[in-house]
């Protein structure tokens, strides 16, 4: 039997309430109202008080702390003012941020500690920062920039940490607010229920419309909880009710369009790791447009592995996979960090070569191919395989579009497969040449003396 009372909805003890009603009490069934009116009603509002109040600046604040990291990290690779710029512009909304938070949280002693805590480690970050601003050049060299970067992201950190802290109290005092509704309702199915036989249709109306309403709220979020991030509750019932309802279909479509646009950066290949087809044809564009907009040299590279088929056919494709692995590390391990190295297809790579002279593009294809060549791949089941590839490298030019280039690397790349493969096939204002295998063959690849002239 006990078990059969728990976890009963409102309705239902709405309804009991009204089968065990005998005698009929007015100030009973008033008694009831003015429960759900002032104490279920009354918490909901709270709750959408601290929601828009509490909540969403303490979220606010949380994610430009991070986002300020980002333009100095940039700014110190670059040197781009624009950088500081954005940075300023984030501080300044932090601490107007932190200024609305403290004046409407006086009153709250437990609130207002870790607000100031968290207020006081940004400015401890800001000093850190405005330190590197001064002087980027001498920043550069001086061996203090690794322990003032780490110093900033630690007084972030902390900051964040007391933000958290702040935002467990408010939810601690949101399920506080959820629990006192959900028994005042209760008891209110229980004074209702002593309500006379003549308002007790007036009564169940009342009840069974706020307990929907309810329920809407508490379906609607579970729904979204549970994966359902599409879901909207049905604005009815009183206008408090409404507003909640308003206020938790903003945060679902807010939710909603974070993981889409958490979706959209999905740009990595599964198996390798490299950027894809997708991320491939985004930074191609900005390639381009850069390389026009600061008259840069640059270059484009597609390789394709040579008789891949015949991995695959003659070892398996599990086999062909780790092939796949261990060329992509040798070529990885033979680039610069900015350098965007992509699988594009199934043993199909390209590398945009930003900021580079052409003739420094076409050697470091020829390294590439030599560091291949020369690095025979251990199989897991013992097996070595001596692999291959073949490159084409293509010039980008101030009439260079995305499709015109990769056009040309791919034009280039075909002639060095057709013209006997493991070779790099070039092709600039000129035409189409084969790149002379030069006295890397049969020497280890010193890619280190590549990367300074190429600085």
């Amino acid at each position: 039997m006990p078990r059969f009372w728990e976890g009963r909805s409102i309705r239902f003890w709405i309804m009991v309430g009204m089968v065990v009603t005998m005698t009929p009490v007015m100030l009973s069934a008033v008694g009831g109202f003015i429960l759900q009116k002032k104490v279920v009603l009354g918490s909901l509002k709270d709750s959408t008080h601290l929601y828009s109040e509490r909540i969403m600046p303490i979220e606010h604040i949380r994610d430009r702390l991070w986002d300020t990291v980002v333009p100095i990290d940039r700014w110190l690779v670059d040197g781009d003012p624009s950088h500081m710029e954005t940075y300023k512009s984030l501080s300044a909304d932090i601490g107007d941020s932190f200024t609305y938070l403290q004046n409407n949280m006086e009153a709250d002693s437990a609130l207002a500690a870790n607000i100031a805590r968290a207020e006081e480690d940004w400015r401890q970050a800001a000093v850190l920062i405005e330190g590197i601003d001064t002087d980027r050049s001498a920043m550069l060299s001086s061996p203090e920039l690794a322990p003032r970067m780490k110093a900033t992201h630690e007084a972030l950190h902390n900051a964040t940490e007391h933000l958290s802290a702040a935002r467990q109290i408010i939810d601690e005092r949101l399920e506080k607010a959820h629990f006192s509704a959900i028994t005042a309702s209760e008891r209110s199915a229980l004074i209702a229920s002593l309500a006379f036989i003549s308002i007790l249709l007036s009564i169940l109306l009342i009840s069974s419309y706020l307990a929907k309403s309810l329920t809407g709220l508490i379906d609607g979020a579970r729904k979204v909880a549970q994966g359902d991030r599409r879901h909207r509750i049905e604005r009815k019932g009183p206008p408090e009710f409404r507003m909640i309802a308003d206020e938790f279909n903003l945060m679902f479509a807010q939710i909603q369009k974070s993981e889409e646009a958490l979706t959209e950066l999905a740009l990595r290949d599964s198996m390798t790791h490299l950027l894809n087809r997708r991320a491939y044809d985004q930074k191609l564009g900005r390639f381009i447009a850069k390389t026009q907009r600061l008259d840069e040299e640059g270059a484009l590279i597609f390789i394709d592995i040579d008789h891949f088929k015949w991995v695959n056919d003659t070892h398996g494709h599990t086999m062909g996979d780790e092939v796949l692995g261990a060329i992509t590390q040798i070529i990885a391990s033979q680039l610069r960090e900015y350098d965007n190295f992509f699988r594009i297809g199934g043993e199909e790579f390209a590398i945009l070569v930003e900021n580079t002279p052409f003739d420094k593009a076409c050697e470091l294809a020829e390294r590439l191919r030599a560091a291949v060549a020369h690095h025979p791949i251990l199989l897991k089941d013992g097996t070595i395989i001596h692999v291959t590839i073949s490159l084409g490298v293509a010039k980008a030019t101030g009439s260079s579009t995305g499709a015109s280039l990769s056009e040309a690397a791919d034009k280039s790349l075909y002639h060095a497969k057709e013209h006997g493969r493991n070779q790099v096939s070039v092709i600039d204002e000129t035409g189409m040449h084969d790149l002379a295998k030069k006295r890397y063959e049969g020497h280890p690849v010193d890619y280190d003396e590549w990367i300074a002239d190429a600085s």
